[in-house]
């Protein structure tokens, strides 16, 4: 009688907090093409602060990164400025709240973003930016023999760049020139 007592209290336990649970995920696979097609903006640029912190219900977490853009490859963004985003998840009092699928974000790293503006669906405005197809949309810089690289953030490891079918093979950690994907970016804009 107690086990049953007790099972029962664990499953109601367990349903109330399901609620909580947010599942994001990308279902689709884009191209080079699509991502680029898709994007108002494709920078390079390295993350000089975020700061998470609570919704106002205080049921998630949300982290603003501010980005210094160090190249404009499409859009409006110039050199030297500043892009704010926010994004689900962060890490507050040494409890983080991940989002699985979804970028990673450590400050003074570089990355490639292809952003789409969010506009307000009330004014119309340009409230914030996002990155295309979740994490698909940021490629990390790394250095490798002097050389700056690019690698997937995301756990995509096949990178298909066009209708052509050529791609690029992310996986186990292969990384790729990072002027090389400049230039197949722009090669598909």
């Amino acid at each position: 009688m107690l086990r049953k007592v007790f099972l029962s209290c664990l499953i109601l336990l367990i349903l109330s907090h399901l609620e909580s649970i947010r599942v994001f995920a990308q279902n689709e696979e884009l191209t080079l093409k699509e991502m680029c097609n898709q994007s108002t903006d494709i920078v390079v640029a390295k993350i000089v602060a975020k700061n998470s912190y609570y919704s106002f219900d205080k049921k998630d977490v949300f982290t603003d990164v501010t980005l210094k853009v160090t190249k404009k490859i499409k859009g409006k963004f110039k050199t030297n400025e500043e892009i704010k985003i926010k994004t689900y998840g962060g890490t507050i009092d040494g409890i983080t709240t991940l989002i699985v699928g979804g970028p990673s974000f450590q400050e003074n790293t570089s990355s490639v973003y292809f952003f789409e503006e969010k506009k307000s669906t009330k004014t119309g405005k340009i409230e914030n930016h996002r990155i295309v197809g979740f994490s698909q949309g940021k490629f990390d810089i790394i250095e490798e023999k002097n050389e700056k690289k690019v690698k997937r953030d995301s756990g995509f490891t096949r990178f298909v760049l066009d209708d052509s079918g050529e791609s690029l093979d992310f996986s186990h950690g292969k990384s790729f020139s990072l002027d090389n994907f400049i230039q197949q970016i722009t090669k598909h804009l």
